[in-house]
C-alpha cells in the first residue's frame, strides 16, 4: 500500500523479490519459508493485478502460491 501509485507498486517489487528471490548459483531461495510438519517444494507469483484505488490509499494486488509436501504423502 501506499499513498501514490508508484508506492504501492516499489512496495509490490519488494514483495515480490523476497517471495521469490534465489540465491545465485545454488537455486535456493533467498528467504526460507518454514512450515511444521511440511517441506516447502515450490513457490510462485499466482496473480498480478496491479494498482487500485480505494478512498485514496493505493494498494497493488498480488496472490502467491506455495506448494507443500508432508512426510509419507
Amino acid at each position: 500500500m501506499g499513498q501514490t501509485a508508484e508506492q504501492a507498486s516499489l512496495q509490490a517489487d519488494k514483495a515480490r523479490q523476497a517471495f521469490l528471490a534465489r540465491v545465485p548459483g545454488s537455486g535456493q531461495y533467498l528467504n526460507p519459508i518454514t512450515v511444521t510438519g511440511a517441506t516447502v517444494i515450490g513457490r510462485e507469483l499466482d496473480r498480478e493485478e496491479g494498482t487500485g484505488v480505494v478512498s485514496s490509499t493505493c494498494t497493488y494486488v498480488q496472490r502467491f502460491v506455495l506448494t507443500a509436501s508432508t512426510p509419507n504423502s
